[in-house]
């Protein structure tokens, strides 16, 4: 079980990061800010999607747009949607636990985005064996060089208390024996 150090420096990154809610917050340079095709095709390789919407620039013009577009996962390359609360040493793994898009525009070779992140809301849960989870509520908005909203997302990330230097990716998988299968069934 975690000592009082490791509790007091978690208080600490709850109260620091609660002191962020309702503020813009940059933690991270955009990779992308201008739709280009290099760009289009760039990210599209890097997901593996080979949409001839995406790449074939004959293709896409024959679309409604008359153009490339990016695909709507192309703005996690303008601003990544989550915020991870207060910068500092903090024995916490990080989760992604909910990322919610909502699209209004579509997003053009040509275009020019600009996105900002703004931290909504911080609250605690206690998993099991108590271990405290800290969960980061995040909105980021996404516009063209228009001022045209292009999409938003709301992103929640949970801090899950780490012990004795745990990481979460390095946990066994529990196999069930036939027992308990036979107790939970």
């Amino acid at each position: 079980m975690p000592g009082n150090n490791t509790h007091q420096k978690i208080n600490d990154f709850v109260s620091r990061t609660r002191a962020l809610n309702g503020r813009l917050l940059n933690e991270r340079e955009p990779w992308n800010t201008a739709v280009s095709a290099d760009a289009i095709r760039h990210f599209c390789y890097g997901i593996g999607d080979d949409n001839p919407l995406w790449l074939d620039p004959a293709y896409a013009e024959k679309s409604r747009h008359g153009r490339l577009e990016a695909p709507p996962a192309f703005l996690t390359s303008v601003l990544y949607p989550i915020l991870h609360g207060a910068p500092m040493d903090v024995p916490l793994s990080s989760l992604i636990v909910e990322l919610e898009y909502r699209w209004f525009q579509p997003v053009i070779e040509g275009d020019l985005l600009l996105a900002a992140s703004t931290q909504k809301d911080v609250f605690e849960s206690r998993k099991r064996g108590g271990r405290r989870a800290v969960f980061i509520v995040s909105d980021t908005s996404y516009r063209n060089h228009r001022d045209e909203l292009v999409a938003e997302a709301t992103g929640t990330l949970m801090r899950l208390e780490r012990v004795d230097g745990e990481m979460l990716f390095d946990r066994p998988i529990h196999r069930y024996d036939p027992d308990e299968l036979e107790r939970i069934g």
